[in-house]
């Protein structure tokens, strides 16, 4: 199972941030996928380590919300659910396909809004034909703390492996897509957080095993 926690790619100033509202990044690897075989025990310890973060939102990468591989038939990804209980929602990515990507956050906590993929973001092969950028496109949403006002703009992303240009282009996009941001939007608070493969801090670093 791979663990990517707290990985920011652009974290601004957050207006009143506090230590009451949390944001972690998970990925999951292949939930509720036939390429990770997991029983029901194992679906079961995910949700208990997942509910024990104590989360105000949390952003999940590959996850297949209708799939299920522990022999039920429950999707594996509604079994998380369910294990973190009536005080928690999700939303799923329709985009991704069987790597999707997911909001799960704490509804006494927070409110979040706006929820879908990133607004003129689409693959785009690269110019020597090498490869694609974004198997995924980033999903977004907006967030606001109940207890304190504090609020952001969040998106997650899922960025491409084994293409270091194809990365390179994504990082590029998701830089001009911030620039245009800032210069529109009113709130300008955001944090782009989730798996950035990266070769140098990310899986198959030792030191991030």
């Amino acid at each position: 199972m791979r663990i990517i926690t707290f990985t920011v790619f652009l974290l601004l100033t957050l207006t009143s941030w506090s230590k009451d509202l949390s944001v972690f990044s998970f990925n999951v690897e292949w939930l509720g996928h036939g390429n990770k075989k997991r029983n029901h025990e194992n679906i079961a310890n995910l949700g208990k380590y997942i509910k024990s973060l104590n989360f105000s939102i949390i952003c999940l990468q590959e996850v297949s919300p209708f799939g299920t591989v522990d022999g039920d038939s429950k999707a594996d990804y509604r079994e998380v659910l369910d294990i973190l209980g009536s005080d928690y929602r999700g939303w799923h990515s329709h985009q991704g396909r069987s790597q999707r990507l997911v909001f799960i956050w704490n509804t006494k906590e927070v409110e979040v809004s706006d929820l879908g993929v990133l607004e003129g973001f689409k693959r785009e092969t690269l110019s020597d034909g090498s490869g694609k950028t974004f198997p995924r496109i980033p999903f977004t949403c907006f967030v606001k703390s109940k207890k304190t006002g504090t609020d952001f703009r969040l998106i997650t992303v899922h960025m491409t492996w084994g293409n270091d240009k194809a990365r390179y282009k994504e990082a590029l996009r998701l830089a001009e897509w911030y620039e245009d941001y800032k210069g529109e939007s009113f709130d300008k608070d955001v944090i782009i957080i989730g798996d950035f493969n990266s070769k140098k801090y990310g899986w198959g670093n030792s030191k991030c095993k």
